[in-house]
């Protein structure tokens, strides 16, 4: 039988979890905008998004601190001794009972998921980035150095050839 303060321990670890959980949640909303802004070219909204982005990505940080501190006391009210450095949770699974282990690894299982979609959606939104950037860069381009006049004879004489740049193109 597990001692009640051990299970106590366990439910904070639980509690962070689910924030850690939440955090990401909030976090893939936040990059879901970062992809709407970045499409629109609205910079002023995406300057604000970015900065939640980054509040939501130290609060995760901090609950995994969280997190790991809370491994290193568990381990030591079972064993006596703490543990240095990263805590791996997977040092408590000869201590914890089968509920337990299921339930840290339903948790382990959606972190990883949660992970991966925020992984894929900042790969998306890198390369919306770079696209909006590239686009940007070349309107500088043009307005810094336009394209030379192009003349050409007409039936009525010279005529001026008008800039056939894409950027600026009505059906681009």
């Amino acid at each position: 039988m597990m001692k009640d303060s051990i299970k106590l321990e366990l439910s904070v670890l639980y509690e962070l979890f689910e924030e850690e959980i939440d955090q990401y949640n909030r976090l893939i909303q936040h990059l879901k905008e970062e992809s709407k802004y970045l499409k629109e070219g609205l910079t002023e909204p995406l300057m604000r998004v970015i900065q939640s982005i980054e509040e939501h990505v130290h609060c995760i940080e901090d609950i995994e601190n969280k997190i790991s501190n809370k491994v290193s006391e568990i381990l030591y009210a079972l064993r006596g001794v703490g543990m240095e450095g990263k805590k791996d949770l997977s040092i408590l699974f000869p201590f914890l009972s089968r509920e337990d282990l299921v339930r840290i690894e339903q948790y382990q299982k959606e972190l990883v998921q949660i992970r991966e979609r925020v992984r894929r959606i900042n790969e998306r939104n890198k390369w919306f980035a770079e696209e909006y950037l590239a686009l940007l860069s070349e309107m500088i381009a043009l307005i810094i150095n336009p394209p030379p006049e192009t003349l050409y004879y007409g039936q009525k004489g010279i005529k001026r050839m008008e800039s056939s740049s894409l950027a600026f193109h009505r059906e681009v």
